[in-house]
């Protein structure tokens, strides 16, 4: 396989498991949810701004919706409001780096928490271990 079809494939494990894992569901036809391609393009900045302070109006604009539209439509496509999507994005991410072995403090600014009690507490109720 070549990197792009890796980097591909492991976006996708990495959706399902934020989506199935964490209590999201996966979209259904028609039922005001976002587009796929307006939620491929809120993910695609969700995973190249993963330490960002992202904020909603951020992820509004990608998605060229208002705010409590996007906020609905994002909800009904994923099940979790935006804020929970994208910390359990920054958790499975977490969750491959320190299993490559980097240090919990390294992990935690990477997906930009400040290491400490706040990022292993955010870490064990979305992953379930400490």
């Amino acid at each position: 396989m070549s990197s792009l079809e890796l980097d591909e494939l492991a976006r996708g494990m990495t959706r399902h498991l934020v989506l199935t894992r964490f209590g999201g569901h996966v979209p259904r036809v028609n039922d005001h949810s976002l587009d796929p391609a307006r939620l491929s393009r809120v993910i695609d900045f969700l995973d190249a701004h993963v330490a960002d302070n992202l904020v909603l109006s951020d992820l509004a604009g990608i998605a060229a919706m208002s705010l409590f539209t996007f906020h609905r439509a994002f909800q009904t496509a994923t099940g979790l409001t935006p804020h929970q999507f994208q910390t359990g994005w920054r958790m499975a991410r977490a969750q491959v780096l320190l299993s490559e072995r980097q240090s919990v403090s390294a992990a935690a600014r990477a997906v930009g928490y400040s290491p400490g009690h706040g990022f292993r507490r955010a870490f064990a109720r979305f992953v379930g271990i400490p």
